[in-house]
């Protein structure tokens, strides 16, 4: 990442912390994001309770003529995906202006459909859908109406910057209840706000579900017995607290009154990888202590859900799905076997099969083959 794309990334951090109305920080947003990845506008409309727009803003005027050339060019494009929704999904048909792709009907017979639906996005001009208290709040899109399109690199870089676009333009509680991001593959992210003693200020239901995941994978006994035990926002949140007081003690530590780079933590459970980054917010205090912290954190989706993005693992049959899911999770054929209720025998042939069709020789080669490519 540049200079001035890491820069602008901070910025972005900052202003999701504040939570100052949209009129305020459209500008500033915006300019952020154009150092992540050039567009040539910008747009923001915010709607009511029965989803009528209240307000708008636009970076710039584009004329009639170059929208419907924007417009027409995204349309027929060959090369985009596109998911159908329930309806379609259901009648196996989709509008015929779209070219259908990466899209398995059997997808909907799985426990995983629903991250899964998420993951097999389709591109076009990067924008996103704010949502708060489970509606539509506003919606904003970023466009080139005559450069280039977007590529996979440019929706890499506003993937890492989308969540926290959408919590500083809402005017509330950061990361309540949005997260859908079409430029978004297989990353949820939310943002904490903690003092300096690893005590939550600000805490969305959202980076509530990844901080308790998170916390999971923690191999204090004693503080994954606290995790499960909380059940809601009126809980103390004991469980959390040695996570954050760590971050904020490894941010004190790095913090001299200037940018710094971020106190960093990985975790790993069955939920996924979850990173930790924590930035200083500093407010002036004597002596430039850090009085509180922004944490930004990260759920990577578990491998055995990114595979339902690969053409390769589509083209198996159900059970051979399963059985890869198995492999790639780390199971024995042993264990497998016991967990399908079928022979071993059935499995070693299940396995055999995958290891031919991918040209894998183990569970890490089988894995490389069948991930989707970037």
């Amino acid at each position: 990442m540049t200079k001035a794309a890491s820069k602008a990334m901070a910025t972005l951090r900052h202003l999701a912390a504040l939570r100052l109305p949209p009129a305020l920080v459209f500008e500033a947003v915006t300019r952020s994001l154009k150092d992540i990845a050039p567009f040539e506008t910008a747009t923001l409309v915010t709607y009511g309770p029965n989803l009528e727009p209240t307000d708008s803003f636009l970076t710039h005027e584009i004329s009639p003529d170059v929208t419907r050339q924007y417009f027409t060019r995204w349309y027929n494009r060959e090369e985009r995906l596109y998911v159908p929704d329930h309806a379609q999904a259901a009648s196996g048909r989709a509008p015929d202006v779209f070219a259908v792709s990466a899209y398995a009907p059997q997808i909907a017979e799985t426990e995983l459909y629903d991250e899964v639906w998420r993951h097999l996005g389709f591109r076009h001009m990067a924008a996103l859908t704010l949502r708060q208290g489970g509606q539509a709040a506003a919606h904003m899109g970023l466009g080139r109406p005559t450069g280039p399109d977007f590529t996979a690199t440019d929706l890499d870089r506003l993937a890492a910057a989308a969540d926290f676009a959408a919590m500083a333009v809402s005017g509330g509680p950061a990361g309540e209840g949005w997260l859908e991001t079409d430029a978004l593959v297989e990353i949820e992210t939310a943002l904490i706000v903690a003092d300096a003693h690893g005590e939550p200020q600000q805490l969305s239901s959202i980076a509530w579900r990844l901080l308790q995941w998170a916390c999971l994978a923690h191999q204090d006994e004693t503080v994954v017995r606290a995790c499960l035990a909380g059940n809601g926002h009126n809980d103390v949140y004991g469980w959390a607290r040695p996570i954050l007081a760590e971050l904020a003690r490894r941010v004190s530590a790095g913090f001299k009154g200037q940018p710094a780079p971020p106190a960093l933590l990985r975790r790993r459970s069955r939920h996924g990888e979850f990173v930790l980054r924590a930035f200083a917010l500093h407010q002036g205090l004597p002596g430039g202590d850090v009085d509180h912290i922004a944490v930004e954190i990260q759920r990577h989706a578990p491998l055995e859900v990114r595979l339902f993005a690969s053409d390769l693992f589509r083209s198996f049959t159900t059970q051979e799905q399963l059985v890869a899911r198995l492999l790639v999770r780390g199971e024995s054929q042993g264990e497998i076997a016991r967990i399908l209720g079928v022979s071993p025998h059935t499995v070693v042939s299940h396995v055999r099969n995958a290891y031919r069709r991918t040209g894998a020789s183990n569970r890490e080669t089988l894995i490389a083959a069948l991930l989707p490519r970037p």
